[in-house]
């Protein structure tokens, strides 16, 4: 039975996919309208600038991912103050790297095509689209962080409609533009699309579900404790970035222009990665959330889930790929000729590792999340820099040039073995693989929906735990009835409300006392406000009880209702 937990995955995993499914539409229509409207030159043009923009993605993801990391994490942990502070903070410094990341593309630009290689018609389209890319790069380093924190807040709805407004803004205005000014346009395009963006983020500072709340504070040990939340995905778009660009340089000293332009459609597939990492997006606000309460039964469920929805998303992806490999070259306007073959084959030879691509994704993110950052990072680099690097090039020399696409999948697998195996040497079997041992402690996680049948059931359980861990039968009472009327007022509050209303309670016996931690998917309200408007009996005697009771909080979290109570051993 899915619980709590896993529906909320499933839930922020639909989203999360989504999210990430649009990202990569971002890395891969411009080259999809450059195919079709300029040609091959201009698909080749733009994954010239390929490590440029993965730059630009590294500088977004540096400040974006960490500090939603470290925004759920004080959440978790009942501290709201110091989650305003952790958002400020890295509002600020999104805006000044934006502008820094434009500064340098700016100033850089003639040495970067100096050293590139790239010649001809190819160079002139990459130019015509770079004129744009120092705007566009600022605008692309804040929308990640806006969009990164709206997810963490768990408004999955203006999330949604943001990139909604994102991508549609950039492929329409993309494909008007091209056709008067060509790559120019295409760029210009993009330009609108993240402005559009933006704009449409702001609408979840007006609505109910917001706890963002800016606050002035810049402090560097608080950045560089976000950052490394943040080096993990962060570094695989700075080693995709060095794998183009030594790959370009490669196949074209050794394949020519023919097998540049297949190496640009199958950079555009690895790039798919970033939408199997819709896992990974899922689990952070919840694995943040139970990270900060020391939750490891639920981190244990919500990983769980993880892996199955890695290994389908992986297989679906890899059988799209081969039933589909024809038309997504046609999406680069490679409808036929001499490159149309060997595209085809690279495609379906490189989806090959795309369930390990997915595992080792979701892998990282875990590790990252659990506080093991450095472990996490080197097995990310491990993958898409080193082996992404050295297996294509020796495959080339041992196979030729299919044997290039085979070492992308040989890749993932390697990658994944050595992580699995590393783990389980320097831990040991005992905490392989989760390695949560160092915060075990009883926990009984409860899961239900509250309906007038399963009041009575989830406070008897509740009751029960207690005196199963030896609690004075008055304090399992009084657990049981502060449980009952928590139902039922929120059964009461949610009456006209048609869909289930599920409720997790997670019990965690430390020493000395209990921590009860409710969550619920009903209507957002605060069960400790003193001032809250009372509606019916179990309202009016949960009130009570709350005013008496002195260890309780609520903070809303991912867009649902949690309360925790404490209960000391000694009888109150």
């Amino acid at each position: 039975m899915k619980g709590f937990c896993e529906k909320k995955f499933s839930s922020m995993l639909i989203s999360g996919t989504f999210t990430k499914a649009v990202m990569y539409l971002m890395l891969l229509s411009d080259s999809i309208i450059a195919g079709y409207f300029i040609g091959e030159a201009g698909v080749a043009g733009i994954n010239a600038i390929t490590p440029v923009t993965a730059i630009v993605t590294f500088f977004g993801d540096l400040v974006s991912t960490g500090v939603g990391i470290a925004f759920t994490r004080e959440i978790g942990a009942m501290r709201k103050r110091r989650a305003d502070e952790i958002y400020g903070q890295g509002l600020i410094i999104s805006i000044g790297i934006g502008l820094f990341s434009a500064a340098l593309i700016f100033i850089f630009q003639n040495a970067y095509f100096g050293i590139s290689g790239v010649t001809g018609d190819i160079l002139e389209k990459a130019l015509q689209y770079y004129r744009f890319i120092p705007i566009n790069a600022f605008l692309t380093i804040v929308i990640f962080y806006l969009e990164q924190m709206v997810y963490s807040d768990g408004d999955e709805l203006c999330n949604n409609i943001c990139y909604g407004f994102q991508i549609g803004g950039n492929v329409i205005c993309s494909i008007i533009l091209a056709r008067f000014m060509g790559m120019t346009g295409i760029i210009l395009g993009s330009i609108i699309g993240n402005s559009l963006g933006i704009l449409t983020c702001l609408w979840h500072y007006f609505r109910k579900e917001n706890t963002l709340h800016f606050v002035w504070h810049l402090s560097f040990k608080d950045f560089i404790m976000t950052s490394r939340f943040s080096i993990v995905d962060s570094s695989v778009y700075i080693c995709w970035g060095l794998m183009d660009y030594v790959m370009i340089g490669f196949v074209s000293g050794r394949y020519g222009e023919s097998g540049l332009i297949t190496l640009a459609v199958v950079v555009s597939l690895i790039e798919f990665g970033v939408v199997m990492d819709g896992v990974g997006m899922a689990m952070q606000p919840l694995l943040g959330t139970y990270f900060g309460e020391k939750n490891h039964q639920l981190i244990r469920r919500v990983m769980k889930s993880g892996i199955k929805a890695a290994i389908v998303e992986g297989l679906v992806a890899t059988i799209l790929i081969w039933i589909f490999a024809k038309q997504f070259c046609a999406l680069f306007g490679i409808h036929g000729g001499d490159a149309l073959a060997p595209s085809i084959t690279a495609l379906r030879i490189v989806s090959l590792g795309f369930v390990f691509c997915s595992l080792v994704s979701l892998t990282t993110s875990y590790y990252m999340l659990i506080d093991r950052i450095g472990m996490a990072t080197c097995f990310a680099c491990l993958q898409n820099g080193l082996l992404y690097i050295l297996l294509p090039i020796l495959g080339s020399f041992i196979m030729g040039f299919n044997g290039m696409w085979a070492g992308f999948v040989v890749a993932p697998i390697l990658a994944l073995s050595t992580a699995m195996i590393f783990v389980y040497l320097k831990f040991g079997k005992d905490n392989f693989p989760f390695i949560l041992k160092h915060m075990e402690s009883e926990i009984i996680v409860i899961d239900d929906t509250i309906m007038n049948e399963t009041v009575s059931s989830l406070s008897e359980n509740v009751g029960n735990s207690l005196l199963t861990h030896e609690y004075p039968k008055e304090v399992a009472n009084r657990a049981a009835l502060f449980i009952e009327e928590i139902a039922l007022t929120i059964k009461e509050r949610n009456k006209q409300v048609k869909k289930p209303i599920l409720v997790e309670i997670s019990l965690l016996f430390e020493k000395g006392s209990v921590l009860i931690i409710e969550r619920d998917s009903g209507e957002l309200f605060d069960l400790t406000d003193p001032d809250l408007q009372i509606k019916g009996l179990s309202g009016f005697i949960l009130s009570g009880l709350m005013e008496a009771h002195k260890e309780k909080a609520y903070l809303m979290t991912t867009g649902y209702n949690r309360n925790m109570i404490r209960f000391e051993q000694g009888a109150q």
